[in-house]
């Protein structure tokens, strides 16, 4: 090696100190960084149980709720995915509706959890059309999220045809 590249590796006390404490430092955080990650797994490991045991009651309430033959679907709102509960009578008629989850906008798009909007579907069919302004009255300032959960609702009772006691042609608006 040459002079020149060899005074390259040479700290002064200073430096070398500095380093060292550079070092210790960024050890103790990796450090605290894998605590902190074990002990979130750790976290999660311990409360998902508890947590699907819960939302498999919200489900089986839902379900209760909205009678019927029940059809889980999701459709994409304004803000997310809406997930929606709805029941079905063996003639092909909504029996209920419940949003089992949603991120729409607070105080807007969460006005259609409300069972002023949803009740506007009991007793509809995939005779009806399903559309906002049409024959289903839409949420002010959430017109999106109406012909979602209106989406949602006909696509429940398109997957369900198949397995409904309909007699003769159903024409599907």
């Amino acid at each position: 090696m040459t002079a020149e590249y060899s005074s390259i590796l040479v700290f002064s006390k200073r430096e070398a100190h500095l380093l060292k404490d550079l070092f210790l430092k960024g050890s103790i955080l990796m450090l605290a960084a894998g605590i902190s990650g074990a002990l979130l797994f750790g976290a999660h490991k311990l409360t998902q149980p508890l947590i699907e045991a819960n939302q498999l009651k919200i489900d089986q309430a839902a379900a209760k709720k909205v009678g019927g033959q029940t059809r889980q679907v999701t459709v994409k709102g304004y803000a997310g995915d809406i997930k929606l509960l709805v029941g079905i009578d063996p003639s092909g008629n909504v029996t209920g509706v419940q949003v089992l989850a949603m991120q729409e906008t607070p105080g807007l798009g969460t006005e259609a959890k409300k069972e002023s909007f949803l009740n506007q579907f009991i007793k509809r069919s995939l005779k009806d059309k399903f559309r906002t302004k049409e024959d289903i009255v839409a949420i002010t300032g959430a017109t999106i999220t109406s012909q979602a959960v209106s989406d949602g609702v006909r696509k429940a009772l398109q997957e369900a045809l198949p397995t409904l006691n309909i007699t003769g042609n159903v024409k599907i608006q």
